[in-house]
């Protein structure tokens, strides 16, 4: 077998190992953003100006379990937002943005708009309703689609050069004649 037949092949490896790596994932349910477990606080930062959704995972993968809630936040819950200098931000309840893929949906809780890069402080509680799991992203569904489907692109990708390489390689294997023809033999 030719060198251009097993790059072939080892790019379709490749490219089935990146999709494995970026579907089994997404369709477990993993979220795309760091998620943390409330009632509670924690920190998240904000990248540039813009609006920041507190995002409520009712169903999602985490800490190697699957985990289903209510969509719908428990209204009697408080959330406080707090910027690195202490000061509080105006919290707008806001619960229309939805997103769901595979094994993982979210639901917005509500948003803040942030002026700029910095570092903030959410804090969730409430009595009834149990634990929930949240984020702190923008909503740009786009971008999240990009991180999650980017993947699949670079293995498409990697696949159709694997399988074009591939059969390059035979086109090529077949047009060359084996060394025995090219030797005339002493008669």
């Amino acid at each position: 077998m030719n060198s251009t037949i097993k790059l072939g092949g080892l790019l379709i490896v490749l490219a089935a190992m990146i999709f494995a790596w970026s579907f089994v994932p997404l369709y477990r349910g993993d979220p795309l953003e760091p998620v943390f477990r409330v009632p509670g606080g924690f920190r998240a930062h904000t990248e540039e100006a813009g609006r920041y959704h507190l995002w409520n995972h009712y169903l999602t993968f985490h800490e190697g379990k699957q985990l289903a809630f209510n969509p719908k936040f428990p209204a009697d819950w408080q959330v406080s937002v707090r910027d690195a200098e202490g000061n509080r931000l105006e919290f707008v309840r806001d619960e229309s943005p939805l997103w769901r893929i595979g094994n993982h949906a979210k639901a917005s809780i509500g948003y803040i708009d942030a002026e700029g890069a910095s570092e903030i402080q959410v804090m969730v509680n409430g009595e009834r309703g149990g634990d929930r799991v949240l984020s702190f992203s923008q909503a740009d569904l786009r971008q999240d689609l990009v991180t999650a489907l980017g993947s699949f692109g670079i293995a498409a990708v990697l696949a159709l050069v694997g399988l074009l390489t591939v059969i390059w390689g035979l086109f090529r294997r077949a047009r060359v004649p084996p060394f025995a023809t090219l030797v005339e033999s002493p008669t």
